[in-house]
Parts: C-alpha cells; structure tokens; sequence
C-alpha cells in the first residue's frame, strides 16, 4: 500500500515538476513579451511596469530554488501563472510525455464501525482511472468500505462475492480529505452490517 502510495505521489510530483521546469525554461520569452506590451517611455506607466517586472522576477527566482516544499512549489506556480494572465499573457504548457497520468485513487479494506476519510487513507490504495471495481476483502467482526472522488458521482450497483447487489445495505458519505496537500472531496461508502469474511470479493459500479 505504501508503495501505491509513493507511486501516485511522485506522479503527480513529476507532473508539477514538468509545468514548473517548462515555464522556467521561457522566462526569457516572457519578459520579451511583456515588453512589447508596456512603453517605457510613458512616465505614468512606467512605475508600475518596474513593479511588475520585479514582482515576476521574484517569483520566478523563488520558483527556481531547490529546498521549496511541493506545496509551496504549487502554490508559487499557480500565482505566477495568474500574474501572466492578469497580464495579457495565457501561457500554455504542452502535455508532458509520462507514461501513467496522475489520478485521485480509491481506497478501499475493512474496519470497524465509523472509521473516517483519514483513517480509511491508510488502508488500501487503487492508483487507477474510474471505471467498475472489484476488490477482495477479508475480515473478522468488521465492515467493509470503498472511497473515491465525489466528483465521480454516485454508485449504481454494488455485487457481492455471489453476484447479488448489496447496495442498499451500504450508508455513504462525503469527507474532504488531503492528498498531495490538495484537500479533495471523497465518496465514502460503509458497508451496514458487522461480518466475517475470507478472500470476500465485491464489485462497485458507477
């Protein structure tokens, strides 16, 4: 699980660093750009195109350090890219060429009664698009759960391990949890009753 876990990580890591790399890399065509639409010449601008450029300059410097936190690196590229388009100048970056992109998982296992979005986090973790998923439970005295992102709407059919829906005896809920430092709307499902199961597998279908 743990290793899922860095997986989707370091995807969405690799993402961010790709924007990040590609926008440094124009700095200079930036700035050419932005020169074009500023004259110099004109005192009641001028100030504020001083300003402007320092202020950019600034955070692309700061973009450019090596000891940011990912979050902080975010944050820093999200304020510079509005800057540029308050600006006049819609910076578009290509898709990077990776090899999985980064999706918000689902997680899924068992536990007691009431565990929260955090808690269901630790248990484990399925690094792949939407789409229909069966996964293989086990437990002694316990409930299931599955979790995804709210934003892939509700579930219309939930099969047990002998292909009968069990869907009506689930309770869901929303949590917001983080992931990534992003906080992301979750679909908690929590299976009603108490029970003993061994390699039980069920299938949830939106």
């Amino acid at each position: 699980m743990l290793d899922s876990r860095w997986c989707v990580c370091n995807k969405i890591i690799n993402m961010l660093d790709f924007k990040i790399d590609y926008l440094l890399s124009a700095e200079e065509d930036i700035f050419n750009k932005l020169l074009t639409k500023y004259d110099k010449g004109l005192s009641i601008r001028g100030k504020q195109d001083v300003s402007l450029g320092i202020y950019l300059k600034s955070l692309f410097y700061t973009l450019g350090l090596s000891s940011l936190g990912d979050h902080t690196r975010l944050e820093l590229y999200k304020k510079l890219q509005e800057n540029l388009r308050q600006n006049g100048l819609v910076f578009k970056i290509p898709t990077p060429d990776l090899p999985d992109a980064a999706v918000n998982p689902y997680y899924y296992g068992v536990g007691a009664q009431g565990l929260t979005g955090d808690q269901i986090q630790l248990l484990n973790e399925d690094a792949t698009a939407k789409g229909d998923k069966s996964y293989e439970f086990s437990l002694t005295a316990q409930v299931y759960y599955v979790m995804y992102p709210a934003y892939y709407g509700v579930l219309s059919s939930i099969l047990d391990n002998n292909g009968f829906e069990t869907l009506p005896g689930w309770t869901s809920r929303t949590e917001t949890i983080t992931v990534l430092s992003v906080e992301i709307s979750y679909l908690i499902y929590e299976f009603n009753y108490i029970t003993t199961q061994s390699n039980f597998t069920n299938t949830f279908k939106h």
